[in-house]
């Protein structure tokens, strides 16, 4: 979901209760917010419910690559740090990723390794930046449900996730996240299984539920998240989902609206029998956020 932010329910804290989160998706422009407007949006996020912070970059391209950009995105993370959030650290976002999957055999492998390396690298940084051993990092990539579907392609997906993940076991024993979307390109028992393999390969993998986006009819949506969750029989391919608080519109550029805040929490959320987290997208999106963050 690009130019989006995600507001997301994450983690277990306790037995009783599932963690709240909500996603940060910087952009540069919120760098200009000030400090005092800041941390008073992380105070609200935190009174709302939230208790986790998601970053769902640390670069965009070459976006927060200067040295004046990063240290700003740095200093906001621990603002919200320091207003009790707790915080998964998203590492590198390539605006091309899309694209670039659908390359032959070959530029696919190499690229999927620079895409890894360049993951790694901002663990690295980011790791030795912070005042703090973040929660857990998340894998900006996202999965979907097109063009991994032959066993060629998944097998290059997994060889690159697997990959990915052991690279990032090695400086971190924080927990990684990845998120997945769908869009009717699978059945929902063979998107399902995508899922699993994802999460065998070491990855607590978040489903974007596509209410924002509209690109199935509820129903059929509803297919998909309930194979997701299933976890009658064996272990849930899904570790959570990605709720989606906007709407949009259906012309153009990307322009969307909050929608469908009444789904937000109002405090502690207990956890389902499967022990599913629960995330929403997005900050931005947040009445909270209104006057202090632009669309």
């Amino acid at each position: 979901m690009q130019n989006l932010l995600f507001v997301v329910l994450i983690v277990f804290g306790t037995s009783a209760y599932a963690m709240q989160g909500v996603f940060w998706q910087p952009q540069l422009r919120d760098l200009h917010i000030s400090d005092h407007a800041w941390a008073g949006l992380m105070a609200q996020v935190r009174e709302q419910g939230f208790d986790t912070l998601v970053l769902q970059w640390t670069r965009h391209d070459d976006s927060f690559s200067e040295v004046q950009q990063w240290q700003q995105l740095l200093k906001k993370t621990i603002a919200a740090r320091q207003a009790g959030l707790k915080i998964i650290v998203g590492l590198h976002w390539d605006s091309q990723f899309f694209t670039l999957q659908k390359q032959p055999a070959d530029a696919l492998a190499a690229y999927l390794r620079q895409l890894a390396a360049r993951d790694l690298q901002q663990l690295v940084l980011w790791q030795s930046r912070l005042p703090f051993v973040p929660d857990g990092w998340y894998v900006s990539a996202e999965i979907d449900d097109k063009n991994w579907r032959s066993p060629a392609q998944r097998k290059r997906l997994l060889g690159w996730l697997s990959s990915l993940r052991r690279g990032l076991g090695e400086h971190s024993g924080e927990p990684v996240y990845i998120s997945s979307f769908f869009a009717g390109n699978m059945s929902p028992e063979a998107y399902g299984a995508l899922l699993t393999d994802i999460s065998e390969a070491g990855y607590q993998v978040w489903v974007q539920d596509g209410a924002g986006i509209g690109a199935l009819p509820d129903r059929a949506r509803q297919l998909y998240l309930e194979r997701a969750g299933d976890c009658k029989h064996q272990a849930s391919p899904a570790r959570g989902f990605i709720y989606e608080i906007f709407k949009q519109h259906r012309q153009g550029e990307f322009v969307a609206y909050t929608h469908n805040t009444a789904r937000l929490p109002a405090g502690p959320v207990s956890q389902s029998g499967c022990g599913h987290q629960q995330l929403y997208f997005s900050l931005r999106y947040l009445p909270a956020a209104n006057e202090v963050m632009e669309r």
